[in-house]
C-alpha cells in the first residue's frame, strides 16, 4: 500500500517518513507536498505543515485538496 494512502485511511503519522523520498523524486507534483502538508496539519503540526501546503499550491494553483487543505488552517 503506498504511504499516501495510510494518511486517506487517518493513520496520518504513518506517511511522514516516506515524504523527503517521494518529493525528491516528484518535486513537479502537488501531492508528494500536499500529502506530508496535511499529514502534518492532522496531527497538529501546523508550522511545519503549511510551507509544505504554500509549496503545493505554488506547483499547482488549481489543485482543489491542498485549497482545502489550506483552508483548515
Amino acid at each position: 500500500m503506498p504511504a499516501w494512502a495510510l494518511g486517506m485511511q487517518g493513520d496520518c503519522a504513518a506517511d511522514l517518513p516516506e515524504a523527503p523520498r517521494s518529493i525528491a523524486e516528484h518535486a513537479s507534483l502537488p501531492m508528494p507536498q500536499l500529502v506530508p502538508g496535511r499529514d502534518l496539519l492532522e496531527t497538529g503540526d501546523v508550522r511545519d505543515g503549511l510551507p509544505h501546503l504554500e509549496t503545493a499550491l505554488q506547483t499547482d494553483p488549481e489543485n482543489l485538496e491542498t485549497r482545502v487543505a489550506l483552508a483548515k488552517t
